[in-house]
């Protein structure tokens, strides 16, 4: 529809007929009736009375048209003037408004201006952010093209700007398999919806990649590229691991020389042989092949077999290096045999001949010499190994191996320095003989009977040197000389008699010395007891003889009026039974005058197989009864609940101050000894330190808790047989925190409390399970 102003000013069609018509009357009236007055005027010339009728007419018209006209003119000028004043209206309606969005225009361009700067402010942050973190970050989308928005790292982990570049060719640029098979996972991961299908994608996508020498670990991220558009993007988070990669490559390394150091001491004689017909074969063999071969081919083929074999049994006893060495050799025979490389027979022995192939095996011989020691190889048939090694190669394993590698692997290592329990005795019979010569006494030659179970002689070696005292008492005291042998119708040669056995399923070690002299002297003892002032006479009367006879394992007691070089301190056999006690056995002795008198000793037996082994529970357990006597005197600490003294829970809340003692070997993982600020004030107290009024004070605070669960993990040792070898203490950390927490979902924590009316302390343990 045509607009209403339109219709309302435009001319009716009839309207301008008409006014076409009294256009045309008015100029026939200009050109024919007009001529006609002037002529009539001027010649008097009369006209017609029709046309002064029509001329009258003709003048009537164009009044009325004029009129109207006239009329017309004068409403359109109304309306004009009218719609010139909506317009002016308007315009400065306009004007306001193009004032106010011209006002508007600057505010959003400042506001935009400002925007910009914050946006790129905020950008800039980020990016420091992620040129700083150390990792790379960059992205990219279904076609794989590398977005411009990269951090730092990524220029240096490719020493390129990758601005625009295939990720699949950046990270394999000669694999196209990897290549393809990330273009393809791109796809699916970017096309799809699920969530748990994408992770599944992205799980298929490699993790690790070795760029310009340097292992980088990738990690993968789907992100949103457009707030604005539901399209997305793969982020790489790229982490140079090179450094931890060699560290632990190193730690392998070191536990494969490890692994393999055990491995030719358990079998030395397999290694010896193997040596020595690999020396063989370099020096002589290998010529003998090429001597008696009809052709190259056939001799290479047999070179290449006992290479072959060689190299595998190297690689059994761990040999890396010389493996290595064979196998590319083996490449090498592999190209002559496939004709690839033609050579003659004598050009083959010149060649062999410049390799010094038993040169290769020396790598590794050198690594075994810096573990075993020097005397190494010096004997072939008798393994020579500094003890001092062998316990630095356990103290390695134990830094080194994981609990389940160290319990695996160590009491073969033990092994090593393990002996006979009665090569601890061995010097005692020639030594018992010589002293019985300077005694002016006989005896007859004997030996150590049985006692062939190996021992740790780190354990025993204490006391078996102790035996030597019971050794020269027999010589001395219990042997008569062969006068009064003969008068007691005895032989002139005493006799002696060193058993051992394994009793109570082999855990306790029964050692029996036995003579056939005169037995112990009981009046003697009785005597010399009450002269040295142990005993009154009633009082040594009144004992029975197993009683009096356990005097001489007094300190200080002896039956020798005179002090010599080799006795009368009556500290000889005080020496043996405390050594006897430290192994927790016991001593009993038995006499009968003019037979005999018989040493037996009960100690228990550590098998070279055992390793501590204790839980969790039971280990929180020791501990709480350490720490219970350890602050005794000082605060009275009672178990929070004593039906279930240890607990295991997924995460603990730590009290203000925290000592935290690692540790490594058969229990692996961390202790963390927790007190309140009210127990640590007891305690300094108690020490007469300064209570806790700042935060240095604070810190000297923890200290005193490191050192108080530095001398609780000092008694706990004590319960564990030898612990230097089995077991390393870290030095303790402190940690002051208000409620820091900790969680271990995976392992779980093992706690326990120990309260008091002072205060309350919390013992912890993390245990690493690898």
């Amino acid at each position: 529809m045509k607009p209403h102003h339109v219709n309302k000013f435009s001319i009716n069609k009839y309207k301008a007929v008409i006014l076409l018509i009294a256009i045309a009357l008015s100029y026939i009236l200009s050109v024919i009736v007009i001529p006609f007055f002037i002529l009539h005027k001027l010649f008097n010339l009369t006209m017609p009375w029709y046309y002064i009728t029509v001329s009258l007419l003709h003048a009537a018209f164009v009044g009325i048209l004029g009129f109207y006209l006239n009329r017309r003119y004068l409403n359109i000028c109304k309306e004009l003037k009218k719609y010139s004043s909506e317009i002016e209206y308007k315009n400065l309606a306009l004007t306001h408004m193009y004032n106010e969005l011209e006002k508007t225009k600057k505010n959003l361009d400042k506001f935009s201006e400002e925007l910009e700067k914050k946006v790129f402010e905020r950008t800039e942050s980020i990016q420091n952010l992620l040129n700083n973190a150390g990792q790379g970050f960059l992205s990219f989308g279904i076609d794989l093209l590398v977005d411009k928005e990269y951090s730092l790292e990524c220029t240096r982990i490719f020493n390129r700007e990758i601005n625009g570049e295939n990720i699949g060719q950046l990270l394999f640029p000669d694999d196209f398999e990897m290549q393809e098979l990330i273009s393809k996972l791109t796809y699916q991961v970017l096309n799809e919806k699920d969530e748990s299908k994408r992770e599944i994608y992205l799980s298929l996508l490699p993790n690790e990649v070795c760029i310009d020498q340097k292992q980088i670990y990738i990690q993968y991220k789907v992100i949103r590229k457009s707030l604005y558009a539901e399209t997305y993007a793969i982020m790489l988070i790229l982490t140079d691991i090179t450094d931890k990669y060699r560290l632990q490559q190193q730690m392998e390394n070191e536990k494969n020389i490890l692994k393999t150091a055990v491995n030719i001491v358990k079998n030395y004689s397999d290694f010896v042989y193997c040596i020595k017909d690999y020396e063989n074969f370099c020096h002589k063999r290998i010529f003998d092949i090429i001597s008696s071969s009809c052709s190259t081919e056939d001799a290479i083929i047999k070179i290449y077999r006992a290479i072959h074999t060689f190299k595998g049994t190297f690689g059994q006893l761990g040999l890396s290096n010389i493996t290595s060495k064979l196998h590319q050799f083996e490449n090498e025979l592999s190209e002559l045999i496939k004709g690839i490389i033609d050579i003659s027979l004598n050009d083959l022995e010149v060649n062999l001949s410049k390799l010094n192939l038993y040169e290769w095996i020396n790598e590794d011989i050198d690594i075994l010499k810096n573990i075993l020691g020097e005397s190494f190889f010096q004997n072939n048939e008798i393994i020579e190994i500094d003890k001092k090694k062998i316990l630095e190669l356990e103290n390695k394993m134990l830094k080194i191996l994981s609990p389940k590698d160290f319990k695996l692997i160590i009491p073969e290592v033990k092994k090593i320095r393990y002996k006979p329990f009665k090569e601890l005795l061995n010097s005692y019979p020639n030594y018992t003989l010589s002293l019985a010569d300077r005694f002016g006494k006989q005896i007859n030659p004997f030996e150590i009977e049985g006692g062939d179970f190996l021992v740790d002689p780190h354990i025993y070696n204490s006391f078996a040197k102790s035996l030597g005292h019971v050794f020269r008492d027999i010589a001395e005291h219990g042997i008569e000389s062969w006068e009064e042998r003969i008068d007691a119708g005895k032989s002139e040669s005493g006799n002696i008699k060193c058993l051992i056995d394994l009793a109570d399923n082999n855990n306790t070690i029964i050692l029996t010395i036995t003579d056939d002299g005169r037995g112990i002297d009981i009046d003697l003892i009785k005597k010399a007891a009450v002269k040295k002032g142990f005993y009154t006479a009633d009082e040594i009367n009144g004992k029975d003889d197993s009683e009096v006879i356990s005097l001489i394992f007094c300190d200080g007691f002896s039956t020798n009026c005179e002090i010599s070089d080799l006795s009368g301190r009556g500290v000889g056999l005080s020496a043996v039974k405390e050594e006897v006690e430290n192994l927790g056995g016991s001593v009993k002795v038995t006499t009968v005058p003019g037979l005999g008198t018989a040493f037996t000793f009960l100690i228990p037996y550590y098998e070279n197989t055992d390793l501590p082994s204790i839980s969790e529970a039971e280990l929180i357990e020791k501990l709480l009864d350490i720490t219970k006597n350890l602050f005794t005197g000082q605060v009275f600490l009672s178990y929070a609940n004593a039906d279930h003294k240890v607990s295991k829970v997924e995460s603990i809340t730590l009290k203000e101050f925290s000592a935290l003692i690692k540790v490594k070997g058969v229990i692996n993982g961390i202790f963390i000894f927790s007190a309140d600020k009210n127990l640590l004030e007891t305690i300094l107290s108690y020490f007469n330190l300064e209570s806790l009024s700042s935060d240095e004070e604070s810190a000297n605070a923890a200290d005193v808790l490191a050192e108080c669960a530095n001398m609780i993990m000092g008694e706990f040792t004590k319960l564990i047989p030898h612990p230097e070898n089995c077991i390393n203490f870290g030095t303790p950390i402190t940690l002051f925190s208000h409620q820091a927490k900790i969680k271990r979902a995976g392992t779980g924590i093992w706690t326990s409390l120990l309260e008091s009316d002072k205060g309350n302390i919390e013992i912890n343990f993390i245990n690493f399970i690898e």
